[in-house]
Formats: structure tokens, C-alpha cells, sequence
């Protein structure tokens, strides 16, 4: 009997070490893969509008400032302030002198956007403020499964980022154009995507901003391009968005750079009505940077 139960607590301590093992290395890729193991000079923070925007390699070689891309596919605004907490609360965020913050019409919807979300970060549940927020969103036995077997904390997504994190691999692998007839008849019956204006999410964003501003940071809000028929079907919306963060540029440690004029009627660059292609994201990152070198 007592030989049964040493070789049933074998194979568990044998698969809580592996377990551990394998996340640990996953783990490390990822946060290779976000720059959030080295000390940078630049954050980049945002969804996956600025992630399929800026190639972190090519970005970093052209202004010459080492660079964290902490981007993210729906993520929301109060995802992003969790991710910047995260950062600032790093060892790793002594180095910051700039931030990259991607915005756009459609930022304070969250209708749009996974209610699941925080599924994103249980990777790092060991930072205080992620598990926090974890905590707080997720099912009671959901979080202690993941908090107990760090292995599933990964899905194949994060898996996948983890080994470009290895591989030093931020390309854009989207390669097709949007459909801009598809689109136009989608806003001639009122189907397209909505500018809303939730209050809780606008609040976040002040809130992060003013975090950013606490430590002493230069922001960047980065307008990233979305087709300008999108932009046009609720114009009046649209221009309440541009005024609100021109208004926030008046402050001298904010700048508000809209890549819109630039950018927004050339429907070859776009991979859908709101993603850069992969020659979107090659047009778009020479042009940031050279605006940035520009500061």
C-alpha cells in the first residue's frame, strides 16, 4: 500500500515540476515576444490595430531606442490599463521615456470586444494587479485551476506568441484587402461598425493616461488608420473623437498623431476595414518612424 501511494505521489510531483517547467519556458518567450524582460526606451500599448501596425524590429532599427510592442488582440480599455500597471510596476519600466498609445473611434465600444478577455493574461498571474484582475473577472474554479497548472494558462494563441517570442518574429502575416464594396453596402444598411461612447471605459482611459503622466512619460496617442468610409458614416461621432483627443494633446506631455489623413483612403494598405495589411504595416511603420525621429 505504501508503495502504491509513493508512486502516486511521484507521478503528481513529477507532473507539477514538468508542468512548471513548461511554463516557465512558454512564459519567457511571451514576454520576450511583448519586451517585457527588457529595458526599453519605448512602449508601445495597444489592441491589435497598432500590433498589425508597427513591426517592433524594423521600428527599433529605424529610430534607434530599444522598444516593448505590449499589444494585443481585443483587448480593452481596461485590459490596457491592467497591461500598463503591469509595466509600470516592472523593474523593467525604469528605462521608459516614451509611449505609444494606439486609439481610435471605436476604443470606448466595448460591445465589439470579448467579454472573456482576461483569459490573455493568465500567463502572469503572478503579478500582483493581474491576478487581482483575474480574480475578479473569471469563474471561481477557473481561476484556481490555472492558478494551480500554470500549463493552462496558454492556448494555442499564446503559444504561438511565446515561440515568436523565441524566433524574434513581429511580422504581419496579413496579406489580403479589404472589401470595400462589401463595406459601403454595409453602411448604406446600417450594418457597419458603431461609435459608441462608454462612460466607465472613457473614465479608464483618463485613469491610465494620468498613470502614464505620473511617471513622467512622453504619450504618443496614435490614431490608427481605419477606411475613411468608416470614418465618413458617422462623421459628426467621428469629429467628437478627434476633438476629444486634440483636446487631450493640449496638455505638453501628450501629442495626438492621426495616421487618418495619411492613410485612410488607401484601401490597398488594409487587410479589413480597420487591420493593416502586411504593405499597410510596412507604409505605416516608415512613416511613424520618421514622425518619431522628428521629437
Amino acid at each position: 500500500m505504501k508503495k502504491k501511494i509513493f508512486i502516486v505521489v511521484g507521478i503528481v510531483l513529477a507532473f507539477f515540476i514538468l508542468d512548471r517547467i513548461v511554463g516557465y519556458v512558454l512564459k519567457q518567450g511571451l514576454e520576450k515576444y511583448f519586451g517585457l524582460n527588457q529595458h526599453s526606451k519605448v512602449l508601445l500599448v495597444g489592441h491589435s490595430q497598432l500590433m498589425l501596425s508597427v513591426d517592433k524590429s524594423s521600428f527599433e532599427d529605424s529610430i534607434g531606442k530599444s522598444v516593448s510592442k505590449y499589444c494585443r488582440e481585443g483587448v480593452n480599455i481596461f485590459d490596457r490599463y491592467e497591461m500598463i500597471r503591469q509595466i509600470m510596476e516592472s523593474p523593467c519600466s525604469d528605462s521608459l521615456e516614451y509611449v505609444l498609445y494606439g486609439v481610435d473611434q471605436f476604443m470606448f465600444n466595448n460591445a465589439d470586444l470579448s467579454k472573456n478577455s482576461y483569459k490573455l493574461f493568465y500567463p502572469f498571474m503572478d503579478k500582483e494587479n493581474i491576478d487581482e484582475y483575474i480574480y475578479s473577472s473569471a469563474p471561481l474554479s477557473d481561476y484556481l485551476i490555472h492558478k494551480a497548472i500554470h500549463t493552462t494558462r496558454y492556448s494555442d494563441a499564446l503559444i504561438n506568441s511565446a515561440l515568436r517570442g523565441y524566433f524574434n518574429n513581429w511580422n504581419n502575416y496579413k496579406f489580403g484587402k479589404t472589401d470595400i464594396e462589401q463595406l459601403k453596402k454595409a453602411v448604406a444598411e446600417g450594418r457597419q461598425r458603431k461609435i459608441s461612447k462608454d462612460v466607465s471605459s472613457k473614465i479608464r482611459f483618463e485613469e491610465s493616461i494620468d498613470l502614464l503622466k505620473s511617471h513622467g512619460l512622453k504619450i504618443i496617442l496614435v490614431g490608427t488608420p481605419v477606411v475613411d468610409i468608416l470614418n465618413m458614416s458617422e462623421s459628426e461621432k467621428y469629429q467628437e473623437y478627434i476633438d476629444y483627443m486634440n483636446q487631450l494633446a493640449q496638455s505638453p506631455d501628450i501629442e495626438f498623431w492621426d495616421l487618418n489623413p495619411e492613410f485612410s483612403s488607401r484601401y490597398e494598405l488594409f487587410f479589413d476595414n480597420i487591420h493593416l495589411n502586411r504593405q499597410g504595416q510596412t507604409e505605416v511603420n516608415k512613416y511613424l518612424a520618421e514622425k518619431f525621429k522628428s521629437l
